[in-house]
């Protein structure tokens, strides 16, 4: 762990051969695996890139990043939860239930759930998909499990029964707060 101002001792793989590398997050990974805290790291000797990670022969902790606390997770969470209530919004409107897309624009993100009520989730219908993403969603925020959040979020927007294309990526947005927000 760092102390003070200085970073803390460097770690490898353990020699067991179980990982190859000391994992370590882009950015653009970082939706993938939030936790509680966020830490600035110093890589040294190979760094491998993987589609969601790095792997490197060694790291160190060099600070926490104290922009990244409750409020900013709870920040985070409302932004997906928002762009999800604005997709559902749209298929809830093309499907004819207008009086439920009409609540959704007046409800808060961590209410929207509860004005889905009318519709059961359970089938396989845009409005049902949606509606159970959405729900799904709203817990996330209730039970502040932001990295489930940020899957169920990115899960809707890639289904393709859901029929949404072009754009960024929910996973770009979702990286793309971090870099504004944090401004990392």
């Amino acid at each position: 762990m760092p102390q003070g101002s200085l970073p803390g001792g460097w770690v490898v793989p353990p020699a067991d051969g179980t990982t190859s590398g000391v994992v370590a997050q882009r950015v653009q990974d970082l939706p993938r695996w939030l936790e509680t805290e966020l830490w600035e790291v110093e890589l040294r000797g190979n760094v491998r890139e993987g589609s969601t990670r790095l792997l490197a022969e060694e790291a160190r902790l060099v600070r926490r990043i104290p922009q990244w606390n409750d409020a900013a997770a709870m920040k985070f969470g409302m932004a997906c939860v928002a762009r999800l209530q604005a997709r559902a919004i749209g298929i809830l409107e093309e499907r004819g239930w207008h009086d439920v897309a009409s609540k959704l624009r007046t409800a808060a993100p961590t209410e929207s759930g509860a004005a889905l009520d009318r519709i059961d989730t359970q089938g396989t219908e845009p409005a049902a998909l949606v509606a159970g993403y959405l729900k799904e969603a709203c817990l996330c925020v209730t039970y502040k499990v932001f990295g489930s959040l940020a899957f169920v979020v990115h899960v809707a927007s890639i289904d393709p029964r859901l029929g949404w294309s072009g754009g960024p990526s929910e996973r770009q947005l979702q990286a793309e707060w971090f870099r504004s927000e944090l401004s990392l």
